[in-house]
């Protein structure tokens, strides 16, 4: 199984709180979600930075057209993949959500012939 875990960082130069209810990742390969996670009740303090992370996990079900796609990118080890994120952040008040793409480029370590995303190790996890 594929985890990744990401840290992230939201500075808040307001001078009140900002709450959110929800804040979803799903990473997708080849036009498919291949991870998600959710973290609920983030608090960004005001005039400051609050950190935490978002721990995803692979989805169920991943098609054999995606691993056979993602084997043959990382048919050498100095090859890269890209993972596309998608961050949707619903704030608590007033249900008010908004939404973001980033793109990483990650590396093909411990590759498998397989193309099951849970046979690669994910390194990186830093936009580029």
């Amino acid at each position: 199984m594929m985890d990744v875990t990401i840290p992230f960082k939201a500075k808040n130069e307001n001078y009140f709180d900002i709450d959110t209810k929800e804040i979803e990742i799903t990473g997708s390969f080849n036009n498919e979600n291949i991870l998600s996670g959710t973290i609920s009740n983030f608090n960004a303090k005001s005039r400051s930075e609050t950190s935490d992370t978002i721990s995803l996990s692979q989805v169920e079900g991943i098609s054999t057209g995606t691993a056979a796609t993602l084997a043959a990118t990382c048919s050498s080890p100095s090859n890269t993949w890209t993972i596309e994120y998608d961050t949707k952040i619903t704030l608590q008040t007033g249900g008010i959500s908004f939404s973001f793409p980033t793109s990483i480029d990650m590396p093909c370590v411990a590759v498998s012939s397989s193309g099951n995303p849970s046979d690669f190790e994910c390194e990186g996890q830093t936009p580029v």
